[in-house]
């Protein structure tokens, strides 16, 4: 008798130990994210999922014995909590991660303009792309960001004598872009053109967007395949896509955009300013980042560019599951960053 009272006693002083850790752990985890505003941040999207559901395991094992009075298992108050303390490390350590970029070299600055060219596994494209933008587009400073590429994409680039920045793991495109956007804030360049290291975009349709930023003195200048008919074609899904998010854009704002998902665009220096100070940079950085930026204020303007369909290599729309997911990503990327407007959190 005496051995079972001091065993119950013991095991009722564990189960309010867990307890208090596991009520304490998911409070401190969802402060975290919401305080390092993660929400929107798709790289930790993965880490993000396991910690959501590890907490909320551990909040549903709490309720459960709280209503019940159940008996837990002896071991139970040690999984949760362990698990979501975890996933912490395991978010700080990659947050650390990111930050490591490997700055190959540096060309003296002798442009107010910065092209941006992010580039991953485009060792059949690239050599074509920084031809094309020293022939027809020479007013301009040329930014490589190298997204880790398992190719020789690197190699071809550095040979090339521009600016080139190589991050230490795959960031993908946004993060990449933004890289970009970063350095061009630090050089204190006045414009930033994104153009696509895959071949799609033409170099000399660039200066149009350029003349047209300075016309009319806008924020961004978007480079459209759709203000002229038949100047572009594009696959159906896609289309679908692109007029869905047209009619967004138009509800929400009040403003016709014609290509939101076009990846070829210029910005002045205030964007540079506003999208290299962004936490929350979005992973697909198109018709969601038009709204936020119409939201707030920011003029953007469209000019009618011709595009070429990629040569070689894999799109990261291509297929039918990708136009799908990307869908799917956008949607919810828009519905937070409502959210977010309606709360006054982002700025």
């Amino acid at each position: 008798m005496l051995i079972r009272n001091i065993a119950n006693k013991s095991f009722d002083f564990y189960n309010t130990i867990y307890r208090i850790i596991s009520l304490a752990l998911p409070i401190v985890f969802i402060a975290l994210i919401l305080k390092k505003k993660y929400l929107l941040n798709k790289k930790y999207s993965d880490l993000l999922n396991l910690g959501i559901i590890l907490t909320g395991s551990s909040l549903i094992h709490i309720l459960f014995h709280a209503c019940t009075g159940a008996i837990i298992d002896r071991y139970g108050f040690v999984v949760f909590p362990v698990a979501t303390l975890g996933t912490l490390i395991l978010i700080f350590n990659k947050e650390k991660k990111e930050e490591i970029i490997v700055k190959d070299k540096y060309i003296s600055k002798s442009n107010k303009t910065l092209t941006i060219i992010p580039a991953y596994n485009e060792s059949e494209n690239i050599q074509k792309v920084l031809d094309e933008l020293k022939k027809d587009f020479p007013e301009t400073d040329i930014l490589v960001i190298n997204d880790c590429s398992k190719d020789n994409t690197k190699q071809i680039v550095e040979s090339n004598n521009v600016n080139c920045i190589t991050t230490a793991f795959n960031l993908h495109y946004a993060y990449a872009v933004q890289t970009g956007i970063k350095y061009a804030k630090k050089y204190d360049y006045d414009y930033c053109l994104m153009f696509d290291g895959d071949g799609q975009h033409i170099a000399k349709e660039a200066k149009k967007l350029l003349d047209k930023i300075k016309e009319k003195n806008c924020d961004i200048v978007i480079g459209s395949r759709y203000l002229e008919k038949g100047n572009y074609k594009s696959p159906k899904l896609r289309k679908i896509g692109t007029n869905f998010f047209i009619w967004l854009i138009k509800l929400s704002c009040h403003v016709k955009i014609s290509d939101p998902l076009s990846g070829f665009q210029v910005i002045n220096k205030r964007v540079i300013d506003k999208y290299s100070r962004m936490g929350e940079y979005p992973e697909f950085p198109d018709a969601n980042l038009i709204i936020e930026m119409l939201l707030d204020g920011y003029s953007i303007e469209e000019v009618s560019v011709k595009m070429r369909n990629r040569e070689f290599g894999e799109s990261m729309h291509g297929g039918i599951i990708k136009p799908i997911k990307y869908m799917i990503e956008m949607l919810y990327t828009i519905v937070i960053l409502i959210l977010n407007k309606l709360f006054g959190r982002r700025k």
